[in-house]
């Protein structure tokens, strides 16, 4: 018998719905991240974001690797104000 959707109380006259939310564990793995031009390598755990449309990366993870900038993106949280940030081409295994 799958579980009801909603939580159903009664208070007096009224009937409360309460929207049951089902929240996913995060899934962290290890990576290893590298630039094209570099022998240098960092290794770090990062999230495993399914729905992300850009991998995002802390530019304090990357300073010390050469990195060629390609382009400018404008990062937009689900909430609070949009952040911009250099947009490079790195390697993650």
């Amino acid at each position: 018998m799958q579980a009801p959707l909603a939580a159903v109380s009664t208070v007096g006259p009224l009937t409360i719905y309460e929207p049951r939310v089902q929240v996913s564990m995060l899934k962290y793995i290890d990576v290893c991240i590298t630039s094209d031009d570099s022998s240098v390598t960092k290794y770090t755990n990062a999230l495993c974001d399914s729905g992300a449309e850009i991998c995002v990366i802390k530019s304090s993870l990357v300073e010390d690797l050469p990195v060629d900038v390609v382009g400018q993106v404008q990062l937009r949280p689900f909430c609070g104000q949009s952040v911009n940030a250099d947009l490079v081409r790195l390697t993650i295994s």
